[in-house]
């Protein structure tokens, strides 16, 4: 099996690191040669010659598509719906990288919006209303959320794997927890053995809630 043999090989060391862009520039000075727009053009005789006009090159293809596409959008019109101050995502000359990263990302979020789609973050108080961005939980907008509850649901404490009403015993006809039928609220779990203590003492404090099971228990 491969994951036994002592070599594997080393194919993988060409497709990583620098022989990815070698071999383009090699694919590069042949096509070339083939087109005639550079004789004897050789990258491992003259590695500096081969990049340079493979950079002058790919910098004119892309002036060349810029400028068809800037002559479809000019004729046909919709620039406003595309990335960039002239719909051709080239307003972000000049700047460094971080600012082209934060204009393209500011670009692809006004475009959703325009669509109808954001994945703008918003964030909720607990009683479903907005807060505004910027300005923290202190000023809150009148827009509102669908909320099932304004109060807090499905929250375990003191170690209870249950909420507070989960649990009814008909003989004290009162509410509790139904991991150890504790009928004090906001007690601590006390467990199988604490449920079986508290099944106990129910029954001999109010009964099984049946017709006079709790009268009985009193007596």
């Amino acid at each position: 099996p491969a994951e036994q043999a002592d070599f594997a090989g080393d194919n993988f060391s060409r497709i990583s690191g620098d022989a990815v862009g070698l071999a383009e520039t090699q694919l590069f000075a042949w096509e070339a040669e083939r087109r005639g727009a550079a004789e004897g053009l050789h990258p491992q005789a003259n590695p500096s010659q081969a990049e340079l006009l493979k950079k002058k090159i790919k910098t004119r293809s892309a002036d060349l598509r810029a400028e068809k596409k800037k002559a479809v959008l000019d004729r046909y019109g919709g620039a406003e719906y595309l990335d960039g101050a002239d719909g051709l995502g080239t307003g972000n000359e000049g700047a460094d990288e971080g600012k082209k990263a934060r204009a393209a990302a500011a670009a692809a979020e006004e475009r959703k919006v325009r669509f109808g789609a954001s994945i703008a973050q918003e964030e909720y108080t607990r009683d479903g209303r907005l807060v505004r961005p910027g300005e923290g939980g202190a000023a809150l907008s009148k827009k509102m959320m669908n909320l099932k509850s304004k109060y807090e649901e499905d929250v375990y404490i003191n170690g209870h794997t249950t909420v507070w009403g989960s649990y009814f015993h008909r003989g004290a006809f009162a509410w509790g927890y139904a991991d150890d039928h504790s009928l004090m609220k906001n007690a601590y779990c006390t467990g199988a053995a604490g449920r079986a203590a508290n099944d106990e003492a129910n029954e001999m404090r109010y009964g099984t809630g049946a017709a006079g099971s709790a009268a009985m228990a009193q007596a």
